[in-house]
């Protein structure tokens, strides 16, 4: 197989992936396509990149299907992908008998917000839930690396007249999610700030230059000393002299009388 062959069979390989991907089971990967069947490309890129083998997958990949392909099995419009053929296609329909309880996930700087206000749709066109908790944070980790984990009481938010769609095997949807109608768990905590700890000083050594100083202070203090003890000698020395001349002066003036 030459070059050129291999890598048109890798892109098919790859389109034949991502087209089941898309209009098949795209719930599998936390993904829900609009009423037209298209998913965000950016969505999309996201939900596959968790996969193992799919990480490498970018855009450029999906411009190549279509430029390699010629009769590629998925379309882009805008910035939207679809599967052309949306017959397997999971359908949205009510859900008749949805599960006690769905979660959700959302982002931590929306947390006190959505406490006093409610779950409301922000990257869909509706709050997207699901019957699995690992699924439900996979999906919120797309727009909050450690999102905060709802747990939606179904019945309750039944009966103050909300709706759930369900949307293949786990994910489901809702227009709204009351206040009252989820338990939340505590506040996130943050982190206590560590404890300043007290810098003790490291006793000083002296410097080189300091020593020398020293030493040199040392040195003059000592020739000063040196020369007091002198001058005290010669002082005293000088004392005894003149004592000795007085008392030989004394002694002549008392011959002479």
């Amino acid at each position: 197989m030459t070059k050129k062959n291999s890598y048109e069979a890798n892109i098919k390989k790859l389109a034949k992936s991502l087209t089941h991907v898309l209009g098949q089971r795209p719930d599998e990967f936390g993904l829900i396509p609009d009423m037209d069947g298209f998913i965000k490309i950016k969505d999309f890129l996201k939900g596959i990149n968790e996969e193992a083998g799919w990480k490498h997958v970018r855009r450029k990949n999906l411009d190549e299907i279509l430029a390699v392909m010629q009769e590629p099995p998925m379309e882009i419009i805008d910035n939207r992908i679809r599967a052309k053929s949306l017959d397997s296609l999971p359908v949205q329909k009510k859900a008749d008998a949805p599960p006690k309880l769905l979660f959700t996930c959302i982002r931590r700087k929306a947390y006190t917000f959505v406490l006093e206000k409610g779950i409301s749709p922000s990257n869909h066109f509706r709050v997207i839930l699901s019957s699995n908790k690992d699924m439900a944070e996979r999906i919120g980790k797309r727009t909050d690396p450690k999102p905060i984990i709802l747990t939606i009481n179904v019945q309750k938010n039944i009966d103050q007249g909300i709706e759930f769609f369900q949307v293949g095997e786990t994910l489901y949807e809702a227009d709204y999610i009351p206040p009252n109608g989820f338990t939340d768990p505590p506040a996130p905590k943050e982190k206590p700030k560590p404890a300043l700890k007290k810098i003790t000083k490291p006793e000083k050594t002296p410097k080189d230059s300091d020593s020398f100083l020293n030493d040199l202070n040392q040195f003059e203090e000592k020739k000063i000393d040196k020369r007091k003890s002198k001058k005290n000698k010669i002082s005293r020395k000088k004392a005894i002299q003149k004592a000795r001349k007085n008392k030989q002066k004394m002694f002549h003036e008392h011959d002479s009388g």
